[in-house]
């Protein structure tokens, strides 16, 4: 009875280690397969996100330039009031140096 059992324990082993050499091959080109699966995904989205940054930093771009002329036009109107100003505050002070 032992040595039944002894035979039946060592073909399970022998049957389990021949399943498992059959096995290899297939998970190691399963991995693979998912491996270049999961690299070519993470390349296309990759792709996808510099192609749609390039976008946004172009429309970025054209904001800025535009905000950029109108705060060269505000900063000239500004110097144009401070001229006047001047302007008048040199009239008044003639004025009263004739009064005075």
């Amino acid at each position: 009875m032992k040595k039944f059992f002894s035979i039946v324990v060592l073909l399970f082993v022998l049957g389990e280690q021949a399943f498992a050499c059959v096995c290899a091959g297939e998970i190691s080109s399963s991995f693979s397969a998912l491996n270049n699966s999961v690299s070519a995904t993470l390349n296309s989205h990759s792709e996808a996100i510099r192609a749609n940054n390039i976008k946004q930093a172009k429309l970025t771009n054209k904001l800025l330039e535009k905000k950029l002329e109108q705060l060269a036009e505000l900063i000239e109107k500004e110097k144009q009031e401070a001229v006047k100003r001047r302007e008048i505050i040199f009239e008044l002070r003639k004025k009263i140096e004739l009064i005075g």
